[in-house]
């Protein structure tokens, strides 16, 4: 709901949850649950959707941030306390180690500042070479999320992601 407040102004928690309800339904069935898309959309009012997509997309891309961080912390704490023996084990060679500890730290960085940083994702956008109308409203549905409000998506992403583990 949060982030689809820049184009929904009005809409309400019971709506954001039914379109949630009916995008994890829809999602079950369709491959890499693409369909969670499409079943969230469904419950929004025409004119915006394409927005709301662009949105629920970082809202998803939040969560594998948060994923990410504490998958490489607990990659780190596994790391600190046991021997590098558990890696050894599953075939890994001794100078595999620092290399997944390194490209485990570059991904949550780079995942945590794209992010950060939606307007980025605009620019990167006009990269491409057969560009329509639906890309330009792409586009400027990207630019208008501030990076405040990727913060707090973060933030709620994360505790989302401790209630699950807890």
């Amino acid at each position: 709901r949060l982030m689809l407040k820049k184009a929904y102004p009005s809409l309400r928690q019971v709506d954001a949850f039914q379109a949630v309800i009916a995008g994890i339904s829809t999602g079950i069935f369709t491959p890499n649950r693409l369909g969670e898309y499409a079943g969230r959309l469904w419950f929004l009012r025409p004119g915006h959707r394409l927005a709301a997509g662009a949105y629920t997309m970082l809202g998803r891309f939040a969560q594998l941030a948060a994923t990410l961080l504490f998958g490489w912390m607990g990659l780190e704490g596994l790391l600190m306390y046991h021997d590098n023996d558990w890696l050894l084990g599953i075939g890994l060679p001794e100078s595999g180690v620092p290399i997944i500890r390194i490209v485990a730290g570059a991904s949550v960085v780079l995942v945590w500042t794209s992010l950060l940083f939606p307007a980025k994702w605009s620019r990167m956008l006009s990269w491409i070479p057969w560009k329509s109308s639906w890309i330009d409203r792409l586009q400027q549905a990207l630019e208008v999320v501030s990076p405040g409000m990727m913060v707090r998506v973060l933030l709620l992403a994360c505790l989302r992601y401790a209630v699950f583990a807890t």
